[in-house]
Parts: structure tokens; sequence; C-alpha cells
């Protein structure tokens, strides 16, 4: 017996754009169903519980938690709901939480930005931004309400990794340490303006890039492939410079009221265009821009701001540095 399974989902059925129209009030779904049931000689249905029952021995798959192991931003994510969760639900008597901490809470609970597939999913900021937004509305609301410390220091093993880290929370910050990576900081929220600022996703190589692979090694397209190696011929020690990574979660590079600050380098015109009349570029506005590019010596501090969500971060180095600024792209 061949087996055919089919399974969607259930909202391209009304939910998505112009699915209810041609699903319902066009009449695809009566269609195919009716399409199915006047093949009865050719087409058998039956439920996939039984298809799984009889033939569990040779059915294998995957198992979603995978993505925890593979991408431990997705990890982190889904620890921060479950903590979140946790005061939730341990901050009011049961059945008394009100409505719309229950529902920041639900709305961080979307799968979406949890897995990866290749429509995106975590990959996607536009997705991942609005998780920790609701996940930290839900944090703030718990503190206005009077339901939590205003200030509080554990040490906890977060990510269920094995290991402790150092978690740092007041009415106003929010701060994640993993002493086991070198003390590096892999959470920065600011309550009041519901965003972490370390909302970042490391790049991976992924089943979805062989295609370019291929492309770029077949004779049929045109391709390159560039290696370098770096090495010492001297033999007494070469010097070398020590640097820092800074990786902040932005959105909207482009946008004029989301901008760089750097030295003693002016702020931007926020209102005014990124070019002039004549198509010229507006460097006092375009230079800041978060996704531009550049080199600046002797730099002591910079900031990052976000008009739109009134959030800003200012970065004070220990002594004067070169600080190169590029963007980095997290879609594949």
């Amino acid at each position: 017996m061949r087996v055919t399974v089919h399974a969607d989902d259930g909202e391209k059925f009304g939910v998505w754009p112009k699915t209810f129209n041609h699903v319902f009030e066009d009449g695809w779904l009566e269609r195919f169903c009716t399409m199915i049931e006047s093949h009865k000689e050719l087409v058998k249905t039956i439920h996939f519980g039984e298809v799984y029952e009889q033939n569990a021995m040779f059915v294998r798959g995957g198992y979603w938690r995978n993505f925890f192991a593979k991408y431990p931003e997705s990890n982190h994510m889904h620890k921060k709901m479950l903590r979140v969760s946790r005061k939730v639900h341990g901050a009011f008597a049961p059945w008394s939480t009100p409505v719309e901490i229950l529902e920041s809470l639900w709305a961080g609970q979307c799968n979406d930005p949890y897995w990866h597939g290749l429509f995106g999913g975590l990959y996607l900021p536009n997705l991942r931004f609005p998780l920790y937004r609701s996940l930290l509305k839900a944090e703030a609301a718990i503190d206005q309400a009077g339901r939590s410390k205003s200030f509080h220091v554990e040490n906890t093993d977060f990510d269920c990794d094995g290991y402790d880290e150092l978690i740092v929370e007041s009415t106003l910050t929010e701060y994640c340490f993993k002493p086991d990576a070198g003390g590096c900081l892999v959470e920065l929220s600011f309550k009041t303006g519901a965003v972490n600022l370390l909302d970042v996703l490391s790049r991976r190589e992924e089943a979805s890039h062989r295609k370019l692979f291929e492309a770029l090694n077949s004779k049929r397209e045109p391709g390159f492939t560039v290696d370098y190696l770096v090495s010492n011929l001297e033999e007494s020690p070469i010097e070398t410079h020590f640097g820092v990574e800074f990786a902040l979660g932005g959105m909207a590079g482009d946008v004029p009221d989301r901008f760089l600050e750097i030295g003693v380098r002016p702020p931007p015109i926020v209102n005014s265009p990124l070019t002039t009349d004549d198509g010229r570029s507006n460097l006092q506005t375009a230079d800041p821009r978060l996704r531009s590019q550049g080199i600046e010596a002797d730099v002591e501090s910079f900031k990052a701001t976000d008009d739109w969500m009134h959030v800003a971060s200012t970065w004070a180095l220990s002594q004067p540095a070169t600080l190169k600024n590029c963007r980095i792209g997290s879609h594949e």
C-alpha cells in the first residue's frame, strides 16, 4: 500500500491574506474533498493515527527541540519565555492575573520565532523583536503592579545547559551573563522600552545554502573561491590588535530616527531626508544610520539611539580605540 500524507497549516485556510476567499468563497476546499470522494476506487482516506500505529517502526522524523541545540538564540528565547511564564503565574492568585499581562505572555509564546525553516522563522528579526517585546511588557507589568523585587541578582542555570548564568534584574533593565563563556553578556533588555538590545543571531550554514554552493561550483554558472592564509614569517613575534565585538540588535537600519553617535560626530537631523535635492548623500544624516559602515580613530564612547522605541544605550571605553562599525544581516 502506498501512503500519501497531506498536511498543511490551518492558517492557510482563511487566516493568510486572500485564503478565505480562495478556500471557502471560491470553493477550493469543497472541490478538493468532492474529487477525493468521487475516486474512492483509487483513493482510500484514513486518519494519520491509524497509519502511524500500523507503520510506526518505519516512521522517522526530527524533534522540534533540536532547534534549541543548534540555535542558542532560540533556546534563550524559549527559556526566557518559561521564566516569564513562571513569574506571571506566580505573581497573582489563580484566575486573578490581569488579562493584559496574560495576553502579553501568550503573544510571547507564538511559535514562529523559535524555529527555522525555508520561510524564515528564527532568522527574521521582525519576528524575534515582537516576541521579546511581548515578554518584556509582561515583566514590566508585573513590576508596575508591585509583584516583584525592585532589584534581584540570581545564579541559575537559565538556559538549561548545565552551567549557571548570572541574572541581574531591576525594574528598568535585565542582564544575563554567561560565566562559562568568558562572562559574555547575552541579554541586555530595557523593560521600560520593551526591547532586548542583544537580540542578534549568529550566521550558520544551512541546508538551504547547498543550492548556492552548487551554483557556485557549477561549470554552468560563473563563480570563484577565495582562500586566506595568515602567517608570521618572522622569527620574532608580530604586533597585533586586541578587539572587542559589540553586536547590537536593531531594526530598520535606514530610517533617520535610529542612529549612531560616535565620539564627537554630530547627531543626525532626524527629520531630514537621506539625500539632498541633487541626489547626493546628506552625510550628516546618512553617516549615523544603523546600517552605515566606517572606521573612527580615537573613540572614547559611542551611543546607539532608537527614537521610535525611546531607547538609547551609551558605551564608554576605558581608553581611546579605533572603532569599526558595520551592518550584519541575519537573514539568509
